[in-house]
């Protein structure tokens, strides 16, 4: 029964998130409304089965594939160097900021890891928790994260457009 109230606060939270426009609305959603459920039900609290973890990474796998067409695949070319560029320095970058989480703020290695990582913030914290690390941790912080980047970006955008 705790299962059920998870997953029905969990699909309330996130369409009510999404119907507010919040940033990662449905992933931001269910997870506050189901820490908020969770916290409430105290000791009869719910864990969810490891398999459920693995069928969420799977939906997005779906859904990000299903979104791929031929004009977009002709095109892949044109985005191997950028992306390798991209990769490298966001890793390096990842890498160091890992380490300091670890070294100024005590994090443990794999959630430093994971937060520090760009990434969405539901996959990253998915992948965090499967790996042993804090969902939470990780989700928080790239929750942060981009908050920042919905307002910060559409400022420089905004003066960007001036020159």
């Amino acid at each position: 029964m705790a299962l059920l109230s998870l997953l029905l606060a969990g699909a309330a939270g996130g369409y009510l998130a999404q119907l507010l426009k919040l940033p990662g609305g449905a992933a931001l959603g269910a997870m506050v409304a189901v820490a908020a459920v969770n916290v409430y039900l105290g000791d009869r609290s719910a864990t969810v089965p490891k398999g459920l973890d693995f069928a969420a990474l799977v939906l997005v796998g779906v859904s990000v594939g299903a979104s791929i067409t031929r004009e977009e695949l002709a095109g892949a070319a044109n985005l191997i160097v950028p992306s390798l560029l991209i990769l490298v320095v966001l890793s390096g970058v990842g890498i160091v900021l890992a380490l300091a989480l670890q070294r100024f703020f005590g994090f443990d290695p794999i959630t430093a890891l994971f937060a520090a990582a760009p990434g969405g913030m539901a996959n990253m914290a998915v992948l965090a928790k499967d790996a042993g690390g804090s969902g939470f941790s990780v989700a928080l912080v790239h929750l942060v994260r981009l908050v920042g980047i919905f307002i910060f970006v559409p400022v420089v955008a905004f003066f960007l457009r001036r020159f």
